[in-house]
């Protein structure tokens, strides 16, 4: 009995240590990030090289709605956030991504999201969070080319998952490292120009945006 506890007594000390050394637990934060996209478009095939005058308006390699990769993209993101307790925050989140589908076509994201995030304290000066956000993005498609699109915009409802880990470098600043995975529903982008195998590209109406995003930066409280 005496060693259990002793243990508890030890388990107990190390979570109190790693709450009071970590960046405060209540009041105002503030963070901005950057890092890598990885995009993706999902729709409907609508012109094909040679489609018109083969009568051809799918092709087996692509299926009847494909989802097309982007090239690898940039984003970044500013929050503000207020710490609930020790392991809640809530969030507002201002974030922008841009990639390129073609040498003409670009897409590119402005949201604003609001996230909840649970908090794990693991170490003295470590913790993990998860959570989810909701909220707006206006996607744009820009073609540069000649052809028959000509790009446009569009707000949608969107939603994320995220996962991250904060290292405390002070007692008012820490360094934050996270991943999102961006989706939205409702998108009407016709005329999308996406790759088929260089140099061919197709049109597509794509009807769904994703994003997956890597980042790293700096959190500080106010």
């Amino acid at each position: 009995m005496a060693l259990r506890s002793v243990a508890l007594a030890v388990v107990l000390t190390a979570v109190g240590l790693s709450e009071a050394n970590a960046i405060p637990n209540h009041g105002w934060y503030a963070s901005a990030e950057l890092g890598a996209d990885w995009s993706s478009v999902a729709g409907i095939v609508t012109d094909l090289p040679l489609g018109g005058l083969l009568a051809l308006d799918t092709d087996p390699a692509l299926g009847s709605h494909p989802t097309i990769g982007l090239d690898t993209g940039w984003g970044g993101f500013a929050t503000v956030g207020f710490i609930l307790g020790p392991h809640i925050n809530l969030e507002a989140e201002l974030g922008y991504r841009t990639a390129a589908a073609t040498g003409n076509e670009t897409l590119s994201q402005k949201t604003l999201m609001i996230n909840g995030l649970f908090i794990w304290p693991v170490l003295e000066k470590v913790s993990l969070s998860a959570g989810a956000g909701l909220g707006a993005d206006l996607i744009n498609w820009d073609d540069l080319g000649s052809g028959p699109s000509h790009g446009g915009d569009q707000t949608l409802f969107a939603y994320q998952g995220i996962v991250g880990l904060t290292y405390d470098l002070t007692d008012r600043m820490g360094f934050v490292a996270r991943y999102r995975y961006l989706a939205t529903t409702g998108a009407d982008m016709h005329g999308f120009e996406a790759p088929l195998n260089s140099p061919r590209t197709f049109l597509m109406h794509g009807d769904d945006a994703a994003s997956q995003t890597l980042t790293i930066g700096l959190q500080f409280a106010l």
